[in-house]
């Protein structure tokens, strides 16, 4: 009997603290009125007593709880962080332990903000084994760790969050297949990637150079991402011969609000609607695509095809076309 992959449950985590653009304010040279029409932002979470490991295992238990399984049930643990706790032990283990998923392996995966789509095309050839039944993949960012709090540039932009999604393979044949195509990319752009390592202006060769805070050629990136990200979703369409009227949801990076409608107009992604949540919660990086998925399917009933497209630094990007069937 044939056997389908699909994506059978969506959670996401939050952190409690609330930081407005008002709080802001008052340790900035900024405005609100400046954040919100440069990027849409109006309040971001921020990570106190939550680490990576653990926002990504809270995660993990409501998927568990979502599904009705148990950790035993869970067979691979990948999780997607360009904000980890430590390079060893990794966020996976930490999850495994957590919910006691005594019979998975797992590992980390850092691609910056197309972390979740890489890690997802990652979990859905394993679940095609016979080995794996149930995989978790989940993003999990502690940005605010790596925030320079006095370069406005920067620091307005982003926060903390996790999301991540249960994929099982199932022979039922009420089941639709989920993953019906990809379209991945990366390139090295030395101008954007080098003003990510501290003090350098050539890769370290024969040391290592830790992170400081978190840069970006933000202008750099913007023309990056309204040239490239749409060629990269056309080719998916084309590949997959999809027409876009055919897409119900434009799942898309939360990075800037000023981008999404500029996504939209090079694929005329007309009527096709195209959710945003960034105005809460700032750029999560690899968590922002499902902590947004979960905004839009928590509770709901779906029968959507949808399209995901991750795109960061690296510079990266990555989309998937998805047909997403069930109760969320």
């Amino acid at each position: 009997m044939s056997s389908v992959v699909k994506v059978s449950a969506i959670a996401s985590y939050l952190p409690e603290k609330v930081l407005t653009n008002t709080d802001l304010e008052k340790i900035l040279d900024t405005s609100d009125k400046w954040i919100v029409q440069r990027t849409g932002i109006s309040e971001r979470r921020i990570a106190v007593n939550e680490s990576v490991s653990k926002m990504a295992s809270l995660v993990a238990q409501k998927l568990l709880k979502k599904s009705g399984l148990s950790g035993k049930d869970i067979n691979l643990i990948i999780v997607s962080s360009m904000t980890p706790d430590g390079t060893s032990p990794t966020a996976a283990a930490f999850v495994k332990d957590n919910i006691s998923a005594n019979n998975a392996f797992g590992f980390d995966v850092n691609s910056a903000c197309t972390g979740f789509v890489y890690a997802l095309s990652i979990g859905e050839k394993f679940a095609r084994n016979p080995d794996y039944k149930n995989v978790l993949v989940i993003a999990s960012e502690q940005n605010s760790k790596y925030l320079n709090w006095t370069d406005r540039t920067t620091s307005v932009l982003f926060g903390d969050g996790a999301g991540g999604v249960l994929l099982q393979r199932s022979s039922d044949k009420n089941d639709v297949e989920s993953f019906l195509g990809e379209q991945m990319d990366i390139k090295y752009d030395k101008a954007i990637t080098n003003a990510m390592l501290k003090d350098s202006n050539e890769l370290p060769t024969n040391k290592i150079i830790p992170i400081s805070t978190l840069k970006m050629d933000g202008r750099k990136v913007f023309e990056f991402v309204v040239t490239k990200v749409p060629q990269n979703i056309n080719t998916l369409l084309e590949k997959t011969h999809t027409p876009i009227n055919s897409v119900d949801k434009l799942i898309l990076h939360q990075a800037n609000k000023r981008l999404l409608p500029l996504i939209e107009k090079e694929i005329n992604a007309v009527g096709v609607y195209t959710p945003c949540d960034i105005q809460k919660y700032g750029n999560t990086s690899s968590a922002s695509i499902p902590i947004l998925l979960d905004s839009v399917y928590n509770g709901q009933d779906a029968d959507d095809t949808v399209i995901l497209s991750g795109f960061g630094g690296g510079l990266s990007i990555g989309s998937m076309l998805l047909h997403l069937k069930g109760r969320f």
